[in-house]
């Protein structure tokens, strides 16, 4: 109904005020969560609807043109104003069409993601349930075992199997109840300074023999965190780049930014090949012979619940592993 006003007001009113083009465009925007095919019709239509009532005027009404001042004063039109209202047209077309694009990208990773998460959480619920299964039996093969080796009833050797077996097997069930059960967050606010330091001696009292180097770009850093829990990552974090490290010293170093801190755990070993990094945080997948692939994954979901992240980034030699550490949010008020 404007747009027949317009017109019966004069041709080049219509041209001068394409007021119906913005419900094409409108419509482009509306259909963009939706309909991503009518988003992008919906700007083509405009232009092409456009260009062909500029070419119908001009061969039957004799279109004047005129100056800007004529454009805006008198019945005269610009064809500055109508080349620029077709250019608008196209760059809004294409602007819908790479917004569809990226609409459609983001759906499609929102679902992968809600897809991993389920199987994730499916893995989780398989091993916790394993692992229950395994474990009470464990503790009774292990006790039976000490009582032999207590009473020097059995061989020696074979007691000293069944022990040391019955040890690492309870340690890959403890890895999958770990990986499986919510990480329950105790924060305070400490100094991660302090936090991360104090572990790098300890370690280092405890593993003599492997050099573990920390350093600091701050002297202090508060932050409203479990210390527990960022001990646990950097503990696993740690025995992971001494396995691929050798002799040479780890590096351990703390990074301060605004409202972020990283810690950076470095080695010189041989790297995560790149074919390879995509997977590095999935359950169950693991370079190692002997490990169960869920100590990153573990470290990735604490990490994760206590606000921050953990990454990888590749050196030349050696790995990076990089633990983003935020401020522990809460609903309750902290006083």
């Amino acid at each position: 109904m404007i747009w027949l006003c317009q017109f019966a007001a004069g041709p080049s009113f219509a041209l001068k005020i394409p007021t119906f083009l913005n419900y094409f465009c409108c419509l482009g925007l509306a259909s963009l969560r939706f309909k991503r095919g009518l988003a992008v019709f919906g700007g083509v239509l405009a232009v092409i609807f456009y260009a062909i009532m500029w070419a119908y005027f001009q061969i039957h009404y004799q279109i004047i043109y005129g100056t800007n001042i004529e454009h805006t004063m008198t019945a005269k039109v610009n064809w500055h104003y109508l080349v620029f209202q077709l250019v608008y047209l196209v760059v809004f077309s294409f602007l819908t069409y790479i917004a569809a694009i990226n609409v459609r990208r983001l759906v499609e990773l929102r679902a992968r993601e809600s897809e991993e998460t389920a199987k994730a959480r499916e893995r989780a619920m398989i091993a916790a349930s394993v692992a229950h299964e395994i474990k009470n039996p464990l503790e009774g093969i292990y006790g039976a075992a000490q009582l032999l080796q207590e009473e020097a009833k059995g061989n020696p050797r074979f007691v000293a199997m069944i022990l040391a077996d019955t040890r690492r097997l309870n340690d890959v069930v403890q890895e999958f109840l770990s990986f499986s059960r919510q990480f329950s967050v105790k924060p305070v606010t400490t100094d991660l300074v302090d936090v991360v330091k104090g572990f790098c001696h300890r370690q280092s009292d405890i593993h003599s023999g492997i050099p573990l180097d920390f350093s600091s770009s701050v002297v202090n850093r508060s932050v409203y965190s479990d210390p527990e829990g960022i001990c646990q990552i950097l503990l696993n974090l740690v025995q992971n780049a001494w396995r691929y490290q050798g002799n040479d010293a780890v590096r351990v170093r703390l990074e301060a930014h605004d409202d972020v801190a990283e810690i950076w755990i470095e080695d010189d070993g041989a790297g995560v090949p790149e074919e390879q990094r995509d997977k590095l945080f999935e359950p169950f997948f693991t370079t190692s012979t002997t490990g169960t692939g869920l100590g990153l994954a573990t470290s990735r979901k604490i990490a994760r619940e206590l606000g921050g992240d953990l990454y990888y980034e590749p050196l030349n030699p050696g790995s990076r592993f990089v633990l983003v550490v935020r401020s522990y949010q809460t609903s309750e008020v902290v006083v």
